[in-house]
């Protein structure tokens, strides 16, 4: 929805998860040859002796040279965009590495740990956290004794509802520890885009078009629930609540009280699962 919504102006070439070596993407052979190839070294810092590679493999995408790993929307002629939106998923370090070695624009986008973790659950998708897990002294000094200790205790069990949202909660702080002034939570994308047009896109990416943009960000997204027209139609006319917080219905109280007690050690106040159903969607004025 905010690629879609990014290649109003002049186009984008984007690329989804370009890091990620282990799925069945068709750049799979392509990424084998080009990224590190250490074992779940995307989701650790990289090794000294990786950095010249990871670095070669990033000019690559900025420069659009690996057309089987992404998608052109709104090409100029020719077939050529001259933007690159890369989804980033699961590597915190190589976010870090753009931020500061190009002058690309990182965008923390997160998601309710609730929806989310019932989408994770659905999909059957793996989790991140279960690699951190079994090397946690790559990532221990990142976290206090306690949060050691509760990611230790949620992965020996068997609750994958716990562990969806745990993993939430430590992605979370590795991902946006540098960038809790600038999250963009998808709720308020959703209720209102027009301020995520004027305060991010225009303010802080100097896009212009802002009655297209929003236009694209108004109409029902393809890839959720917002592809409904009711679902639209509830949105505008202003009945977000019951829509965003359709998750709840999945859960039960005790579910609840799992994932708020996880969210509290990680101290992520960005939503709130206790709390009244409006409480969730107000500005928190800590962000993490």
């Amino acid at each position: 929805m905010v690629a879609d919504t990014i290649s109003i102006n002049r186009g984008v070439w984007g690329a989804n998860e370009p890091f990620a070596v282990f799925d069945a993407h068709p750049g799979y052979d392509l990424k084998q040859r080009l990224l590190p190839p250490r074992e779940h070294s995307q989701f650790f810092e990289l090794a000294p002796d990786e950095l010249d590679q990871f670095a070669s493999f990033a000019k690559g995408l900025l420069g659009a040279q690996y057309p089987q790993l992404g998608s052109c929307a709104r090409p100029k002629p020719f077939l050529k965009a001259d933007r690159v939106c890369l989804k980033v998923l699961n590597a915190p370090w190589m976010i870090d590495w753009f931020a500061q070695n190009t002058n690309a624009h990182v965008l923390p986008l997160v998601r309710h740990p609730g929806a989310q973790a019932i989408s994770v659950l659905r999909q059957n998708w793996g989790f991140a956290v279960e690699a951190y897990g079994r090397q946690l002294d790559r990532i221990g000094h990142h976290f206090s004794e306690g949060q050691r200790g509760m990611i230790t205790d949620v992965l020996k069990g068997d609750d994958t509802w716990a562990i969806a949202i745990l993993d939430y909660a430590v992605l979370t702080r590795l991902f946006f520890t540098g960038y809790t002034d600038r999250i963009v939570r998808y709720e308020d994308i959703v209720t209102d885009p027009a301020r995520f047009v004027d305060e991010v896109l225009i303010a802080q990416f100097g896009l212009s078009e802002r009655d297209r943009m929003l236009a694209t960000l108004s109409r029902p997204s393809h890839s959720s629930r917002m592809s409904l027209n009711s679902v639209n139609e509830a949105i505008k006319a202003g009945k977000t609540n019951d829509i965003l917080h359709n998750w709840r219905s999945k859960v039960t109280p005790e579910m609840l009280a799992v994932g708020q007690r996880i969210l509290d050690m990680f101290e992520i106040e960005t939503y709130h699962f206790l709390d009244d159903r409006k409480a969730d969607l107000q500005p928190s004025g800590k962000r993490l």
